[in-house]
């Protein structure tokens, strides 16, 4: 503060003096002040001087770094080479785009060749299991024309036996039949041969369409990788171009910021010369007017010296009163933290109330949860329960349907006891397990009927009905190769064998 005060007085003091000057030597008071004016033009100048020197340098420095011929060369060749390397991707891309049309060309062809090949599939198909049920049903029809030829097949007890003309008429529908089964056995081994070969044709053609999608697959990676190069490349150029054209720029702005730049250099430099001999003269003429102000200044010193004293005093009571406001400051300040603190103690017992309204609510809420999850487990409960008595209600009529097929079972029982009292009565067993194999077969007890077919085989392999029901239940049962095996059987025998 007191450094403050002092400096005060001390332009006071120089105040008071330029003015006692100025009003005593008017003459040397204008001279001063031109000279004055003079310097401060010079000041100005000389700071315009230093700026154009530092704006040149500055200039000089943006057009070396602007001017780099090194990088000016490679930039030049990067957009050169730029070119090239996008022209030869162009090439690459163009040439993994022709490749895809024809990879694409040859897949369509494929697959119209596939679509041929399925429809033949399909032909084949079809004519082989035409082939194959002709053949089966002229096998079956054999089989019906040689059990009717047989002399115990479907006679009832005590009926007269068949007539040869009987037996003739079906003996010749019997070959005719296997002479027909016979003509198209080979058909069907064409056929089947036919087919495996067109199906062996379609797998060829599937494998020729998935390695024409591989070779699709591998040029749109190839096509996309050129794509991206190119663009990638295209971006560089982009760049090193834009990079080019920034530094010729940057070298044009340069060159004509140095051309300004020394422009304003000559030009301060220019009035500052004329300053300068302006101020000479006027320095000349002022210290001859000097010497006569100096000696009216002197006496008028002690003047001021006794004005400068009085604004000391006064400085001084003024500093008095500043330092009593900035106590009357610092206890207001004490003050007010005091009230600060006794409002934050009332807030924080406010949030300690707002918590436990907030733990009161927590609590009702948990009861209110336990409420609703004894309700929840009292309807599981009920619908417990009513599962219970779904389950149950299921299981009588489980029950009601088991009976039902115990019944049934037991009238099949019945039945076989018929058949098992039937062949107790025949001592031949052979004959009895054939009789129980036709019951059996005309209830559609196909299972049951091979059992005892088989078992009536085993004990007479001569049976010629044995093999015709054998054979009969396993077309049904479409088993068609067992029941060709057993019609060949059933050929195999004589016309005399034993039927019944």
């Amino acid at each position: 503060m007191k450094t403050r005060y002092g400096s005060r007085m001390l332009i006071l003091s120089l105040l008071l003096m330029f003015v006692y000057f100025c009003t005593y030597t008017p003459v040397a008071s204008s001279a001063v002040s031109n000279i004055r004016v003079l310097q401060q033009a010079r000041t100005k100048n000389l700071q315009a001087v230093t700026k154009a020197k530092n704006d040149l340098n500055k200039a000089q420095g943006e057009l070396n770094r602007a001017n780099n011929p090194s990088l000016l060369n490679s930039l030049n060749k990067n957009v050169l080479d730029a070119a090239k390397i996008k022209l030869a991707l162009q090439k690459k891309y163009n040439f993994a785009t022709h490749e895809i049309d024809q990879a694409k060309a040859r897949k369509k062809s494929h697959e119209q060749k596939l679509n041929a090949a399925k429809n033949a599939t399909e032909k084949k198909k079809v004519s082989y299991n035409e082939s194959r049920k002709k053949y089966y049903e002229y096998q079956s029809q054999a089989a019906t024309a040689f059990n009717n030829m047989q002399p115990g097949f479907h006679n009832k007890i005590g009926a007269p036996p068949k007539s040869q003309a009987y037996k003739k008429k079906w003996r010749l529908i019997h070959l005719k039949t296997m002479k027909q089964a016979e003509k198209y056995k080979p058909s069907v081994e064409i056929a089947r041969k036919q087919l495996l070969a067109a199906y062996k044709h379609e797998k060829q053609i599937k494998g020729d369409i998935n390695n024409a999608q591989r070779e699709i697959n591998k040029s749109i990676t190839a096509a996309h990788n050129a794509e991206r190069e190119r663009i990638h490349a295209e971006t560089k150029a982009k760049n090193d171009a834009n990079r080019l054209k920034a530094k010729n720029l940057a070298i044009k702005k340069a060159n004509l910021k140095v051309a300004v730049a020394e422009s304003a250099l000559t030009s301060a430099k220019n009035k500052l010369s004329v300053i300068d001999k302006k101020i000479d003269t006027l320095k000349q003429a002022a210290a001859k007017k000097a010497a006569i102000a100096k000696k009216a200044a002197i006496a008028k010193k002690a003047a001021i010296a006794k004005k400068a004293a009085a604004a000391k005093k006064a400085a001084i009571a003024k500093q008095a009163a500043i330092a009593k406001q900035a106590a009357i400051a610092k206890q207001a300040a004490i003050a007010k933290k005091a009230a600060i603190a006794k409002q934050a103690a009332a807030a924080k017992k406010a949030a300690i109330a707002k918590q436990a309204a907030i733990a009161k609510k927590a609590a009702i809420a948990k009861k209110a949860a336990i409420a609703k999850k004894a309700a929840i487990a009292k309807q599981a409960a009920i619908a417990k329960k009513a599962a219970i008595a779904k389950k149950a209600a299921a299981a009588k009529k489980a029950a009601i349907a088991k009976q039902a097929a115990i019944a049934k079972q037991a009238a099949i029982a019945k039945q076989a006891a018929i058949a098992k009292q039937a062949a107790a009565v025949d001592t031949r067993a052979a004959g009895a397990h054939n009789m129980q194999g036709q019951i059996h077969l005309a209830k559609g007890n196909y299972p049951a009927a091979i059992t005892s077919f088989k078992n009536a085989i085993r004990l007479n392999p001569k049976l010629a009905g044995s093999y015709s029901g054998l054979g009969q239940c396993y077309f049904k049962n479409k088993d068609y190769k067992n029941a060709s095996l057993n019609f060949k059987k059933l050929t195999g025998l004589t016309p005399g064998s034993a039927w019944a």
